[in-house]
């Protein structure tokens, strides 16, 4: 008998582990995106080598959202997987330096002109202290950058211009 219980309690012992952890446990991790304007941050919590969906772009005024960085480079959100916290941070453009405004008679702008690069346009309700309600004829008119996507106009914009996207990409 005691041939027979030895090995049996000797197998017991060494096939115990002190870990007592579970060996499938899922690691998490933190997101944290810092809006940069004046909400308060969105935090996230992801599967390690998950990939992330980004929040709706956030606005600011007289300001475009121009995508997150997180440690000074761009997050790619199609390729770039979760390995550990990541704290993304706002990149905003000021709308005065890209876009071009005529001051209308009732204390509005119209927007006459675009010399940027981004690849979503979305055009804020407010540039430069005043707000945006009309695009100009022919602004964005044969207009073609291959990384741009989306151009979007703001709810306050009532009259768009003529050929104002005539031959846009």
């Amino acid at each position: 008998l005691l041939l027979c219980l030895l090995p049996l309690m000797l197998f017991t012992l060494v096939s115990c582990d002190e870990d007592d952890t579970p060996k499938n446990t899922t690691i998490y991790y933190n997101a944290t995106f810092d809006f940069k304007n004046g909400d308060e941050n969105y935090v996230v919590r992801v599967e390690d080598g998950a990939l992330i969906t980004p929040p709706i772009a956030p606005e600011r005024e007289n300001y475009i959202f121009n995508g997150w960085k997180t440690k000074g480079y761009y997050w790619n959100f199609s390729s770039d997987f979760i390995r550990e916290d990541v704290y993304f941070i706002a990149q905003w453009v000021d709308a005065a330096s890209i876009f071009t405004t005529q001051k209308n008679s009732d204390d509005t702008v119209t927007v006459t002109a675009y010399s940027g690069f981004l690849s979503e346009v979305r055009i804020p309700e407010v540039i430069s202290g005043f707000t945006v309600t009309a695009i100009g004829d022919n602004v964005f008119e044969d207009y073609s950058n291959g990384n741009t996507t989306v151009i979007a106009l703001p709810k306050t914009v009532t009259s768009v211009g003529a050929s104002a996207f005539k031959n846009c990409d």
